[in-house]
């Protein structure tokens, strides 16, 4: 009995030693990781943030606003009792437009003696009126001399403004010896003018090419001299003085190319 009993003994040893040496055999290296399983569904949106701070109130309409608004006078000087045509484009069609002249920091007297818009613009945002006069007013005649500006004012915040020079009613006590001398000038350069004969303390607006270039005033003697960059093509053209008390000379300038 007691070798059957050892013999089990050694069988059981035998068996569990077996499985394991199986066990031992059959264990490799761990294998490489897989690949990445599908991305999972999105999660629900979380809640929505507070309103933020509501922007700077407008008035009125100005996304129709034009910035090529333009007007141009039929005379570039003028005595304010005599016509005159105004013509504007680049406004919106539709848009009512009040002319009016600007004197000096405080007078801008709407033109024609009115008070509110002279013309509205066609289709094409653009207008042509004519008046037959700045003013009949005298306090605002007596005041008006020189190189003003002409305005144009749109009803939908439009505006355009031209030079134009006010000559004094009065050309009794106008100069008739008045004489204007022009450098010759490259173009992009200066000129200098010089003018003598006008009468003392006159306003002088000095035009070319149908442009206003720049404004003297006479000294006591009449006589004035001042630099001008002239910016005209090569040519040769005729220069412009006029005086607000009615003096007017002309002189050649001749522009050449650089």
């Amino acid at each position: 009995m007691k070798k059957v009993s050892k013999f089990k003994s050694i069988s059981v040893s035998l068996f569990f030693s077996s499985i394991l040496v199986v066990l031992i055999a059959c264990s490799g290296p761990q294998g490489p990781a897989g690949d990445q399983g599908p991305q999972g569904l999105p999660g629900n949106p979380g809640a929505p943030g507070a309103q933020g701070p509501a922007g700077p109130s407008s008035s009125g309409d100005f996304g129709q606003i034009s910035s090529s608004a333009t007007i141009a006078i039929s005379k570039n000087s003028l005595t304010m009792s005599e016509p005159f045509d105004v013509h504007g484009s680049g406004f919106i069609s539709g848009e009512p437009v009040m002319i009016s002249l600007q004197i000096d920091s405080s007078l801008a007297p709407v033109v024609g003696d009115g008070s509110s818009a002279q013309v509205v613009a066609n289709g094409a945002g653009a207008f042509s009126v004519s008046f037959d006069s700045m003013t009949t007013n005298s306090d605002i005649i007596s005041r008006a001399s020189g190189i003003t500006t002409l305005i144009a004012e749109g009803g939908q915040g439009n505006s355009a403004s031209v030079p134009v020079t006010i000559i004094e009613n009065f050309k009794s006590a106008a100069s008739v010896s008045s004489t204007l001398v022009a450098t010759p000038v490259e173009s992009g350069e200066a000129s200098t003018i010089y003018g003598s004969g006008f009468i003392s303390g006159e306003i002088i607006s000095i035009s070319a090419n149908g442009k206003v270039l720049a404004g003297a005033t006479a000294n006591s003697d009449g006589a004035f001299n001042i630099d001008i960059k002239v910016t005209l093509e090569e040519g040769l053209y005729s220069m412009i003085a006029v005086g607000s008390k009615g003096s007017e000379a002309t002189a050649p300038l001749l522009v050449s190319s650089k």
